[in-house]
C-alpha cells in the first residue's frame, strides 16, 4: 500500500495558546530581569528584603516558656555556628536591653539603635558599615512574642556563606513566580477553551462536509456565533462549493447528452459493418466497439452522481463479486484467464447496486486486460466493505500511482482500453465516502483495493 506521511496542522487553539504562552514566558522574563536588576543593582534594597528574611530566621526560635522569653535551637540556624559563624551575628532584646539570645555578639557596633535606652527605639533599620567590604550591614527589627515586644539585630561582615542568594530566590518566588504563573495558566487555559468554543460550529460543519457527495449545493448548514473572520471564511467556502457543483453538474449534463448522441450512430455503424464480410471490415467492427465501450463507461461515470437514498439497497460483496465473474466469465475465456474469489467475511453496508457493481467490472477487467494470457486474478471480498484485485501482470510504474485514477490515464500499456475504468472506481469510492489504493502484489503485478466505506 501507499504509506503517505504527512505532518499534520496545528490546531487554531494551540497556535493561540502557545503564542500566550510564549507573551507570559517573556513577561516572567522581564519581570525576572526586574527582581534580579532591583536586588543586584541596589545592595540597600537587597540587605533590606535580606534583614527581613534572617530577622523572621531567628523570630521562629524565641518562644515563650511560663512568662520567660527563651530561644530553641533551629537547623536554620547553622551558618551561625558553622565555617563562617564569625562573620554572622544576632541578638534578641526586650525593653529593657537585656539580651534574651545571641551570637556573636563582638560583631555589633557599640553605638546601634537598641543599645541607646534613653530614646525611643525604632521599628527596623539599617546601617551600612562605612570603609568595610560589600554586604557588610547591621540592622534589626522590631517583633511582638506573646504580646511582649522585642527588637531582633542582625549583622554580616561580608556574607560568606551566600545566605543572600537564597534571600534573592525567595524574592523571585514571591515577585515573580508566585503572582505570574497562576495569570499564565489562567490565561493559556481561557485562550484554549475560548478558541475552542468559537470554532466548534466549524469543526462540526467540516465532520459534515466530509460527507458529502454531489451535487454540494445547499447541504453544508448554516453556522450561528462564529467569529467574523471563519463566518467569512465560510460563507466563501460556501459559494465555492455551489459553483463547483454547478460546474459539475454542467459536465455531467454535457458528457451524458454527449454519450447518448454517440450511442445511437455508433450501434448502426455496428450493425451495417457486421453485414461486410472481410478482415478490414472486422478490424473497423472492433474498434466501434471499443468506443461503444468507452461511450458507455462515460454514460456511467455521469450517472454516478445522481444516486438516491431511495435506490440504496444492502450489498453483501461475495454475492456481487460471484456475479460479476459470471459477467466477464467470456472475457476470462477469451484470454483464457481464471478468477479466484476468496470470502474474507466483508461487511454489509447500504449502496446503489449499480455503482457498486460497475465498480467491481470495471476492476476485473483491468486486471483481465492487462495480464498475461492464462493467468489467475484473485478477487478478495473483505475485510470490511473492502474489495482487492490482483494480477500478475506487469503492475504499475512505481510512484506513478495516483495518476491512474484519473480519467483517460491509460499509463504504457498497449492493452485495449478507454483510461476511464479506474476513475469511475475512484469515483464509486468517493461516492461512499471511502477510498482507492494502488500497489504492486506480491507476484510483480497490480493491486487495487476499493473500500466502499471508511
Amino acid at each position: 500500500m501507499i504509506n503517505c506521511s504527512t505532518r499534520t496542522p496545528a490546531s487554531l487553539s494551540w497556535i493561540v495558546s502557545s503564542r500566550v504562552m510564549i507573551a507570559a514566558a517573556l513577561a516572567v522574563l522581564l519581570q525576572f530581569t526586574i527582581c534580579l536588576v532591583e536586588n543586584l543593582g541596589n545592595e540597600r534594597y537587597f540587605a533590606s528584603w535580606f534583614l527581613k528574611l534572617e530577622t523572621m530566621r531567628v523570630l521562629r526560635t524565641i518562644q515563650n516558656d511560663g512568662g520567660k522569653l527563651k530561644q530553641t535551637y533551629a537547623n536554620d540556624l547553622n551558618h551561625y555556628r558553622g565555617q563562617f559563624a564569625s562573620a554572622y551575628g544576632y541578638r534578641v532584646s526586650d525593653t529593657t536591653g537585656q539580651v534574651i539570645a545571641s551570637s556573636n555578639e563582638a560583631l555589633f557596633p557599640s553605638n546601634g539603635p537598641v543599645n541607646n535606652l534613653t530614646r525611643l527605639r525604632p521599628d527596623s533599620w539599617i546601617r551600612h558599615e562605612p570603609d568595610q567590604s560589600k554586604f557588610y550591614f547591621t540592622g534589626g527589627r522590631k517583633f511582638l512574642v506573646a504580646g511582649a515586644p522585642v527588637w531582633i539585630e542582625y549583622v554580616t561582615a561580608g556574607d560568606p556563606a551566600g545566605q543572600r542568594y537564597g534571600a534573592l530566590w525567595m524574592d523571585l518566588v514571591e515577585d515573580v513566580w508566585i503572582p505570574v504563573l497562576p495569570t499564565i495558566l489562567l490565561l493559556a487555559s481561557f485562550a484554549i477553551l475560548s478558541v475552542r468554543a468559537a470554532l466548534r460550529p466549524l469543526e462540526e460543519a467540516s465532520l459534515i462536509a466530509e460527507k458529502l457527495v454531489p451535487p454540494y449545493a445547499g447541504q453544508l448548514p448554516s453556522i450561528k456565533q462564529l467569529p467574523l473572520e471563519a463566518n467569512r471564511f465560510y460563507v466563501t467556502i460556501n459559494n465555492l462549493l455551489e459553483k463547483f457543483s454547478n460546474l459539475l453538474s454542467s459536465q455531467d449534463k454535457f458528457i451524458s447528452n454527449a454519450a447518448h448522441e454517440l450511442r445511437t450512430p455508433l450501434g448502426i455503424m455496428l450493425l451495417e459493418v457486421g453485414k461486410i464480410t472481410g478482415q478490414r471490415a472486422r478490424r473497423l467492427e472492433d474498434d466501434i466497439e471499443i468506443m461503444t465501450g468507452t461511450i458507455n463507461r462515460l454514460l456511467g461515470l455521469a450517472s454516478m452522481d445522481a444516486i438516491k437514498i431511495e435506490d440504496l439497497t444492502t450489498i453483501d460483496l461475495v454475492s456481487v463479486v460471484s456475479k460479476v465473474s459470471e459477467h466477464v466469465d467470456p472475457l476470462l475465456q477469451k484470454n483464457n484467464c481464471t478468477l479466484l474469489l476468496r470470502d474474507q467475511q466483508p461487511k454489509l453496508f447500504k449502496s446503489q447496486l449499480f455503482t457498486v457493481r460497475d465498480a467491481i467490472v470495471n476492476l476485473i477487467e483491468n486486471a483481465i486486460k492487462h495480464s498475461p494470457n492464462g493467468t489467475q486474478i484473485i478477487a478478495t471480498c473483505g475485510p470490511g466493505s473492502c474489495v482487492t484485485i490482483e494480477d500478475n501482470g506487469p503492475g504499475f510504474p512505481s510512484g506513478d500511482f495516483e495518476n491512474y485514477l484519473e480519467p483517460f490515464h491509460r499509463g504504457n500499456t498497449t492493452a485495449d482500453g478507454s483510461g476511464l475504468g479506474l476513475a469511475i472506481v475512484k469515483k464509486a469510492a468517493e461516492l461512499h465516502g471511502g477510498n482507492v489504493k494502488i500497489c504492486t502484489s506480491s507476484t510483480g503485478g497490480a493491486l487495487v483495493q476499493i473500500c466502499f466505506k471508511k
